[in-house]
């Protein structure tokens, strides 16, 4: 518990907006979470019915989640 109060460099956000690889954020629709920080270039994905546990909360649309966004886009 005490490393995930510890100061991070880089810190979550800063990591992920430096990836240079396709992005995807999955957050549960009750995480009380400031997605206005996101960049905009990743998409957002939320969970519903979960929190922060989105695996054990939902986890049939969790599993959903994870596959769509590991997809590849449709071609026109």
């Amino acid at each position: 518990a005490v490393s995930l109060l510890a100061d991070r460099s880089p810190a979550f956000l800063e990591a992920l907006k430096e990836l240079d690889v396709p992005r995807v954020l999955l957050v549960g629709e009750r995480t009380g979470v400031d997605l206005s920080i996101v960049p905009a270039d990743v998409p957002i994905i939320r969970i519903p019915d979960a929190g922060h546990s989105m695996m054990s909360d939902n986890p049939e649309s969790f599993v959903r989640a994870v596959a769509e966004s590991l997809s590849p886009p449709e071609r026109a």
